[in-house]
């Protein structure tokens, strides 16, 4: 009765739902998956694992913090590459390219056109080049506020295409308006957002000013920060969520506020990380909305493409421009396109090219440079925004050549870091600490706390031999001391320092993630994509976490409601994933009922072995009363019956399932049971299985465990009756708070118990209540872990021959 009840309030909410009404009036599509698979990416730009971590810490990110704790996500370690800036992270998780870009700024060599990749004509172009070399990961889906689209059908606010009027073409006034009605309260709290950002943004505007930044671009950052931190990100968690609503296969979401505010006024700034308390909302509206979406069922992945690093600007430090510096050690004026924001709009078309335009940039860039001679075409030219960039010579130095200029724009233009290509598989970099080899070196160039030296050291080696890398890569990294920016900002990415190279990744921790070491890149996130997706690919999963004792098991008993969940969906993927998640050695399932009971068994255990990679073979035992074990220990049944039930109501049979399992060698006897609804039936059959049928048989002896739905509470006979043979292992448990298992949203009493023989010691107990178990089933797992005693060997079992009795010996005396 309780499951009906909150079935059907759920119903009435998803009718009365604004996403549901606003697909409806805006005549969006919609896409009936059958409850497939979906997925939902979300990055927030420019936060690095540390900074995420001190958020977490002083409670900015509260729902990001109860993701953590309660629903089983898990923080990784990903490395961003090089160049460390969004339009290259994109690139390798979209697309599977790495090293995709030399920087987010350069010259294509080939036709001398500048590349700056946040203008649209400059980002949209290099999609076309992705596009050719790898599937886009975003295919049939959608893209909110990225670099690229990713192939997504429907892109919106993107470098590469903006397409945000598409979401209400189909639509007619009428319908509009009442979605704006519809949606009032939503309009109010958006504005009363956007007056509260604008205060706090006049306010460090007027902090800004009065320490000497300049007044004009403060105030434009006024605005800009006013739409960026708050109208935009509250725009796409709008649309976002109404994409989940609508089923689409996959979404990406990228959140830029945090990254913007990080630029201006440094990644630790109070302002920055104020940034953060709204996204984290957006999150979690996202999260649920997607965990309510009736048409797939959504993972919700997050990740960072990158840190920032605190820094100081260039000109700041040298009291001159970086061209000033360079001019000086080339001994020639030079061109940079530095100043593109500010070129009219000839210079932004696509079609403009270095030969129209490096003397029109360097002349109007607002600074002055060593030499006032006009710069003619074929002149050097110095590309640097952020720590990274590039100084592209009008013809190539020789060998002996390309040392001493690079010896002097580190001594005399103090330029911390300055590399060049010297042969294959090889790049020359040269410090204030001396000359050095990557890849070889990379250790001793990036500092003895960098947290991937190796793999950092590679990719700088190839970002130098990329084809339109410049002759000198330039970079603003200092292991000691505080990194250089070649732009006038407090915050900067793009370079290999500790934390713009740090990101994180926030995922489920039965996500399909390839295992590579200790970190992730973003090609390995797109494999675990491309592989929940349903598209084939080479990834392999973590190993099973590591047990407090080897010598441990991990039992886990779940009603699940013949896979029946709170929304009225019946989902074999649900109960899978919630059983992955906690990954017991053996489970057990009660109500496995219906016509198609075998099925959803086989359904359960194929999706473990497949998708969520249980090591070996998963075996399964399943009888005709709704019950079913699976291990990924070999088993043998020992026997499945009926238990007594009270005269005249034969038409709701009961029964037991009883298997013999080989744990290391040894025999574990493994009961699992159903009992009725009425106290005098479960009395009887309680007896029963206490009896010589069942725990008293001569076949069965210790260790044995014996779980399930008993329906009957701690206080009770029935109870009573069990504990007199075996111990609860809630109760076993030192110090343990029991907790309760039914009904799962509001879990008033304990009728779900794993019962154990005297050798056994509880270490753990768990009864999960994430948003996840409270809507597979109407019960909540138990999930016990429990230290093993010393198992005797095969009696009656697997194979009673000397020969398996010898494997086991070994097995045993190995362990």
């Amino acid at each position: 009765m309780i499951h009906v009840l909150e079935s059907r309030f759920r119903q009435i909410r998803r009718w009365l739902s604004r996403s549901e009404w606003s697909l409806r009036l805006l005549r969006l599509p919609k896409v009936e998956a059958d409850h497939k698979r979906g997925l939902v990416l979300i990055q927030i730009d420019g936060l690095a694992k540390s900074q995420l971590e001190k958020a977490l810490k002083r409670g900015r990110m509260p729902f990001l913090r109860k993701l953590l704790k309660r629903e089983g996500y898990h923080l990784h370690d990903v490395y961003s590459g090089i160049p460390s800036t969004t339009a290259a992270a994109q690139a390798e998780l979209f697309y599977g390219v790495k090293g995709a870009i030399p920087a987010f700024a350069y010259k294509e060599r080939e036709n001398g056109r500048y590349m700056k990749l946040i203008l649209p004509e400059c980002a949209s172009r290099m999609e076309g080049n992705l596009s050719a070399l790898g599937e886009g990961l975003l295919e049939g889906g959608s893209a909110h506020s990225n670099m690229y689209s990713g192939g997504a059908e429907e892109t919106h606010w993107c470098a590469s295409g903006l397409g945000a009027a598409d979401i209400v073409k189909n639509a007619n006034p009428l319908g509009i308006l009442a979605v704006l009605v519809w949606n009032f309260s939503s309009i109010l709290r958006l504005v009363g957002l956007l007056v509260v950002e604008f205060v706090v943004a006049l306010y460090d505007s007027v902090r800004g000013a009065i320490s000497r930044h300049e007044v004009k671009q403060e105030l434009l950052f006024v605005l800009s920060r006013v739409f960026v931190v708050v109208g935009l990100r509250e725009l796409i968690a709008v649309q976002a969520s109404m994409d989940v609503a609508r089923g689409l296969p996959i979404v990406h979401v990228n959140f830029v506020g945090y990254d913007e505010q990080a630029h201006r006024r440094g990644p630790s700034s109070k302002f920055a990380h104020f940034a953060l308390l709204g996204i984290d909302n957006c999150i979690e509206r996202i999260w649920k909305a997607a965990h309510r979406s009736f048409r797939r069922d959504y993972d919700v992945w997050i990740y960072s493409d990158h840190g920032q690093e605190t820094c100081t600007p260039y000109a700041k430090e040298n009291r001159r421009p970086l061209e000033d510096a360079v001019a000086e050690v080339l001994g020639a004026p030079v061109a940079s396109p530095s100043a593109m924001r500010r070129a009219p709009r000839m210079v932004r078309s696509e079609n403009y090219n270095s030969t129209q335009v490096e003397g029109y940039l360097l002349r109007r860039s607002g600074t002055k440079v060593a030499s006032e001679v006009p710069v003619e075409p074929g002149s050097p030219v110095v590309i640097a925004v952020g720590p990274y960039g590039h100084i592209y010579m009008p013809t190539p130095p020789e060998p002996g050549q390309r040392d001493g200029i690079a010896r002097r724009l580190v001594t005399k233009a103090n330029i911390p870091m300055v590399m060049f290509p010297d042969g294959p598989g090889r790049a020359r970099v040269v410090t204030p600490e001396g000359q050095f080899e990557l890849p070889k070196d990379a250790a001793r160039v990036l500092g003895p706390m960098h947290p991937f030296p190796e793999e950092c050291g590679r990719d700088l080696m190839l970002s130098c031999h990329h084809p339109h890398s410049g002759d000198f890569v330039i970079a603003g990294w200092r292991p000691r001391g505080k990194p250089i920016s070649f732009v006038w900002e407090n915050g900067a990415h793009g370079g290999p320092g500790y934390d713009e190279t740090h990101a994180f990744g926030l995922f489920p921790v039965n996500a399909p993630l390839p295992h590579h070491g200790t970190y992730l890149r973003y090609s390995h996130i797109r494999e675990a994509a491309m592989h929940l997706r349903g598209t084939p690919s080479s990834v392999r999963a973590y190993p099973r976490r590591k047990r407090a004792e080897e010598k441990t098991l991990r039992v886990m008993t779940y009603n699940i409601h013949g896979c029946g969940g709170m929304d009225g969906k019946t989902s074999t993927s649900r109960i899978a994933r919630v059983i992955a998640q906690y990954e017991p050695d053996i489970v057990a399932l009660q109500e496995c009922y219906g016509a198609k009971r075998g099925e959803q068994v086989r359904a359960i255990a194929n999706e473990l072995k497949e998708a969520y990679h249980f090591p070996g073979e998963l075996n399964v035992l399943q009888d005709d009363f709704g019950n079913s074990i699976l291990s990924v220990h070999p088993m043998k049944l020992i026997k499945a019956g009926r238990l007594p039930t009270l005269p005249g109501r034969e038409i709701e049979i009961r029964g037991a399932l009883w298997a013999l399992v080989d744990f290391h060698g040894g025999d574990l006897h493994f009961l699992n049971t159903h009992l009725g609804l009425f106290s005098l039936e479960r009395q009887k059959q309680a007896e029963a299985l206490v009896g010589p049928d069942w725990l008293e048989s001569e076949s069965c002896g210790n260790p044995v465990i014996l779980c399930g739905d008993f329906n009957a509470f701690p206080s009770s006979t029935v109870y009573r009756t069990l504990t007199g043979r075996l111990h609860e292992a809630q109760e076993n448990m030192e110090g343990h708070r029991s907790r309760n298992t039914f009904p799962g949203r509001y879990p008033v009493s304990r009728i779900d118990h794993i019962f154990c023989s005297g050798e056994f010691k509880t270490l753990k107990v768990e009864v999960p209540r994430t948003h996840l178990t409270r809507l597979a089933s109407d019960h909540l797992p138990i999930v016990a872990e429990i230290s093993l005693p010393a198992l005797r060997l095969p009696g009656i079992g697997l194979a009673g021959s000397a020969e398996a009795d010898e494997v086991a010996a070994r097995r045993l005396a190995g362990s």
